[in-house]
């Protein structure tokens, strides 16, 4: 349940747990499989997001505010509310709404409604995963955009 989203780094542990300790697997090999698999047509690529990549199989491609929210919910540890983005890009309300609201009908985050002082989190979970496998969790510190 990622979303279709994939950090890099995740999925070569998952193959190398699933492939023999003698064959080596690199990032270059996913990148090389990632470009075969685009003569077949496009919903799989390769994103660039606050400095991970990512792994994104997803039935069409982002479009230009979908995907800045998506960069910013990496820059944050995984998790983006409208607030954010209307005060990182200078949206509108309806315009973040519109953003997240794409991402959530695409599967892509999960909703948290729990937080008492922001409506609605949106969490990429597979970014927020490795953001917790490289930092700890992220209700440990501030990770709102602006924060901290």
């Amino acid at each position: 349940m990622n979303g279709g989203l994939l950090d890099l780094s995740e999925c070569i542990a998952l193959l190398r747990k699933s492939r023999p300790a003698t064959q080596e697997l690199t990032a270059e090999d996913i990148e090389r499989a990632v470009h075969q698999l685009r003569h077949l047509g496009p919903g799989v690529e390769l994103r660039s997001c606050a400095g991970r990549r990512l792994l994104c199989s997803v039935p069409e491609e982002l479009s230009a505010d979908p995907a800045k929210a998506l960069d910013l919910a990496a820059s944050a540890g995984g998790r983006v509310c409208e607030a954010d983005l209307e005060r990182h890009f200078g949206w509108r309300p309806e315009r973040a709404e519109s953003a997240l609201a794409h991402c959530i009908r695409e599967g892509l985050c999960w909703v948290d409604t729990q937080d008492k002082d922001v409506p609605r989190w949106c969490w990429f979970p597979s970014i927020a995963l490795a953001a917790m496998d490289k930092e700890g969790s992220p209700s440990s510190r501030e990770t709102s955009v602006g924060v901290g």
